[in-house]
């Protein structure tokens, strides 16, 4: 909504992007502008692995969990492949879930799904 112009786009559309979500990288800017500065460092590994069953019971609880609550998001097969490709090529849990299973979603409708997934 920040900028001018910007459509939505429909969930098709999205369900074909994985994104890491990641803050401005000072250090990063700061190397380009010639300055020295301290920054954020993505740690890709974060939240470790998973086997490719225990990523596709996670995904199918979340779709479950997602059509019990009857939330208007899509959790299709492509998050079960990539998720998988994500994690076989070392990309952490934490990055992968956010990338294939929760883009876009709020994080008050995530716990009240991810409660329902768990069986609380």
């Amino acid at each position: 909504a920040t900028y001018v112009g910007r459509n939505q786009l429909d969930a098709a559309t999205l369900d074909r992007f994985a994104v890491i979500e990641y803050d401005y990288d000072e250090a990063w800017e700061g190397d380009i502008a010639g300055v020295k500065r301290e920054g954020n460092k993505l740690k890709l590994e974060a939240g470790g692995s998973r086997t490719p069953e225990e990523w596709m019971d996670y995904v199918c609880r979340v779709r479950k969990a997602v059509d019990a609550l009857a939330v208007r998001h899509v959790v299709s097969p492509r998050a079960t492949i990539n998720g998988i490709k994500l994690l076989k090529a070392g990309v952490g849990f934490t990055h992968v879930s956010n990338m294939c299973v929760w883009k876009g979603l709020d994080s008050a409708t995530r716990t009240k799904v991810m409660n329902e997934a768990d069986g609380e």
